[in-house]
């Protein structure tokens, strides 16, 4: 099976995705790692190209696209390239246990049960819902994902899904992902909720991980160790840099 591993910064996000890839060598071969331009200046541009790393802006995204809507786009970025399965890794995430070895195995296991897509939920096992509501008392615009949760009937109760981290074997989901983002108007986390909104109706098609093995952030990082042999090790942390 090819897995490719994919990462996608703005020039604000350039020195975090530099540590990611230093923290992916040794994990996975550098030749099936690529970084999505979401906003990057020319001189980190030309540099990441000159590595063989890079992934271009597709035409379809407007020069000045939110990173938010170039994440959404990943199929289009991912055009030109060879999967069979993709790995997503936020660029502010730093590599504990995961590996390419973790990785195939779980998208052998997301095959075997027919699944397209494994995901992880919070660390505080957040409900859609509760993630609006905790948005707008935060003063954020999150009308577009609360309209699309009831024209889709998801109940609010249902867990919310994160997009730091994601491992998909289906090319179908991802190029419906690239469209919906295309249909909703910006909101605080676009794609994100828009991958809610995909998966919840069918939620057979999705693996969710706990977030607290496989991408842990916030408060919870203070409790983060790393020991393989007792099988707790943590596959990735998050700054939690949105």
């Amino acid at each position: 099976m090819n897995t490719l591993c994919v990462t996608g910064a703005n020039a604000r996000y350039f020195i975090t995705t530099l540590a990611l890839l230093e923290g992916l060598t040794g994990r996975f071969p550098l030749e099936r790692v690529r970084v999505c331009d979401f906003g990057l200046t020319d001189g980190q541009r030309a540099y990441l190209r000159a590595a063989g790393l890079l992934l271009d802006r597709p035409k379809i995204l407007p020069t000045d696209a939110h990173p938010y809507l170039c994440k959404g786009h990943l199929s289009e970025y991912c055009a030109g390239e060879a999967w069979d399965n993709l790995l997503w890794l936020d660029a502010d995430m730093m590599v504990g246990a995961l590996d390419l070895a973790m990785a195939e195995r779980l998208a052998d296991d997301l095959r075997r049960s027919g699944k397209a897509l494994a995901t992880t939920d919070t660390v505080d096992r957040m409900t859609f819902g509760g993630m609006m509501d905790e948005l707008h008392s935060g003063g954020h615009y999150v009308t577009p994902a609360e309209r699309l949760l009831r024209d889709r009937g998801i109940d609010p109760d249902s867990p919310y899904l994160m997009s730091a981290l994601m491992l998909r074997v289906s090319r179908g989901l991802l190029a419906e992902w690239a469209v919906t983002c295309r249909s909703v108007a910006q909101h605080a986390l676009w794609e994100q909720n828009v991958l809610n909104a995909l998966v919840h109706p069918d939620p057979a098609c999705v693996e969710v991980l706990d977030a607290r093995l496989w991408q842990v952030y916030d408060a919870p990082l203070a409790d983060v160790t790393m020991c393989r042999t007792r099988g707790t090790a943590t596959a990735s942390c998050s700054t939690g840099i949105r």
